[in-house]
């Protein structure tokens, strides 16, 4: 390596990726000889990029202090970085490191702090100009932690756009973003619930839908809007400038909301957006759910839905999400987030009644909250059904007999993507005629750990027998019109608590001798 020219150990020594945290590396090739120092410490974009790898590991996850150990390696990185951009990730932003960085201010680039409390530190460093920032995040974490030992409230950090000539990107509590000039430069706007309230002067701001509309007014250049939680948009005395009012962004590319779907459509009344506009909604169940009150604003909501060409519903026990594709390039995507697991058949349904003649439509389940009434209605409903999966439900139970049934063959006609479960613990039920012994194959043979314990031996009953009486079932079906000219793919589900490679790739086999000939792409997952 003594042959090679500066620029091939530099590349080599920056694609080691080093971090902060094991600066010993770094230290280890620096006494390795004095040409391999002297090429580390004349090369600025080494330790430029060294900090932006690595800077969060300046602090503890709860410290408010920059730890002492790695704190002199980063004030060494950034003195050796020279004149080149630097982008900074911090826990926490206290009186030394801003009296080291302010010197460095016409350097940062990037600046995200996370930070437990506000401090007079943050408010300080924030009030000094940034000519080149681009990117800006404050936010708050650690919301359980108990009040700080300070008892006043602490001067939040105002944002002045004529000291942050460059900035593109902001993102930051809701209640920090008032009474500012234009930003003329923001493209990308994420404003959010200020968890520092107990001991934050911002507290004394009340947070209103008309200083969210100011805010607005001020960043006529929007791409991107995020507003995570909305201020209560039924207006009343304490809010009448907000009564009639509309912000326009005409420029605006993408929104992201999250609220309840009753704040979400009243928010719309104050907001004009071009019909290219993707909306990203998330909102919590409480007042309906979003479907039901999708249909009440068209002039905004449903901008997105206009000449929609492909809808994605997708049900899991934890959220609902149904992503619609405009013509345009535009995508509506509704989130809906879910506490306990009620089923999602209603959701469904009224996806299939508003969006029944899109011209593709891909459907993804989890488990079995959907039952089989719901099913049958929506694969009657939608007339361009193009990909289904069903993930955790054995596909025996409801989607391989609807298929196996006139109606069934008419109504998925259209399928080109298909996935099914296959879950052992239902063989019993629909192969009756497997001898016993072969059924219980692997169920009664117990291991004897050394402990003592006696454990149940893999594969559980995925055997020989009980894969040629799933693939009877399969694939007669694949190989029947109008299956056999539709369906492209095939994904085979396989439940297991337990992994055994042999008797796994035995089972592979059998399913793809029997399932991979009829012409169809043919995946084999196992899942636990």
């Amino acid at each position: 390596m003594q042959r090679l020219p500066p620029e091939t150990l530099m590349y080599i020594f920056v694609h080691t990726r080093p971090t902060l945290t094991h600066f010993d590396w770094v230290r280890n090739i620096m006494v390795v000889c004095r040409r391999w120092k002297s090429i580390l410490v004349r090369t600025p974009q080494f330790w430029a990029d060294l900090i932006g790898d690595s800077s969060w590991d300046l602090y503890g996850f709860t410290s408010e202090r920059p730890s002492a150990e790695i704190w002199p390696r980063f004030t060494f990185a950034v003195s050796h970085s020279g004149t080149l951009p630097l982008y900074l990730y911090l826990t926490c932003v206290d009186a030394q490191a801003v009296d080291f960085l302010i010197p460095h201010r016409c350097r940062i680039a990037t600046l995200a702090v996370s930070q437990k409390s506000p401090s007079v530190s943050l408010a300080r460093f924030i009030s000094a100009p940034f000519p080149i920032l681009g990117r800006l995040s404050l936010a708050s974490v650690h919301v359980g932690m108990q009040r700080p030992d300070f008892i006043d409230q602490v001067p939040y950090a105002r944002i002045d756009p004529a000291l942050l000539p460059g900035l593109c990107s902001l993102e930051l509590p809701g209640r920090h973003f008032a009474q500012v000039g234009p930003f003329r430069s923001l493209r990308h706007l994420t404003l959010m619930e200020c968890r520092w309230l107990d001991w934050c002067s911002c507290s004394n701001q009340s947070s209103t839908l008309s200083g969210i509309l100011d805010a607005l007014e001020q960043c006529q250049q929007l791409e991107t809007l995020a507003l995570r939680g909305l201020p209560d948009t039924d207006t009343d005395d304490s809010d009448l400038r907000a009564v009639g009012r509309v912000v326009r962004l005409a420029g605006l590319r993408d929104l992201h909301i999250e609220d309840t779907p009753r704040s979400v459509v009243a928010f719309f009344d104050h907001l004009v957006i071009p019909a290219t506009t993707s909306l990203y909604l998330t909102v919590d169940p409480g007042d309906g759910t979003f479907m039901d009150l999708l249909t009440q604003n068209v002039k905004t909501i449903m901008l997105a839905a206009c000449g929609a060409e492909l809808v994605r519903f997708r049900g899991v026990p934890w959220s609902c999400t149904v992503e619609i594709h405009g013509a345009h390039g535009q995508v509506l995507r509704i989130t809906e987030r879910r506490l306990l697991v009620e089923g999602y058949g209603r959701q469904l349904l009224q996806v299939a009644n508003l969006f029944s003649h899109v011209p593709r439509v891909e459907v993804q389940l989890y488990g079995n909250t959907a039952d089989d009434t719901v099913l049958r209605r929506a694969w009657f409903r939608f007339k361009h059904l193009r990909s289904f999966e069903m993930i955790g439900c054995d596909a025996r139970l409801h989607l391989l007999p609807f298929m196996a049934s006139p109606e069934g063959r008419e109504a998925l006609r259209t399928l080109e993507h298909l996935c099914i479960t296959w879950d052992c613990k239902y063989d019993e039920r629909f192969f009756p005629n497997l001898r016993k012994g072969q059924m219980r194959e692997g169920l009664d043979l117990y291991a004897v750990k050394a402990s003592g314990e006696i454990a149940p031996l893999w594969p559980m009953r995925y055997n020989a027998s009980a894969c040629e009486a799933f693939c009877d079932i399969v694939a007669p079906l694949l190989a029947s019109e109008p299956f056999s000219g539709s369906i492209q793919s095939l994904i085979v589900l396989m439940v297991s608590q337990a992994r055994d490679e042999k008797a796994s790739a035995a089972v592979d086999n059998i399913m793809r001798g029997r399932l991979g000939r009829l012409g169809t792409r043919l995946n084999v997952l196992w899942y636990y």
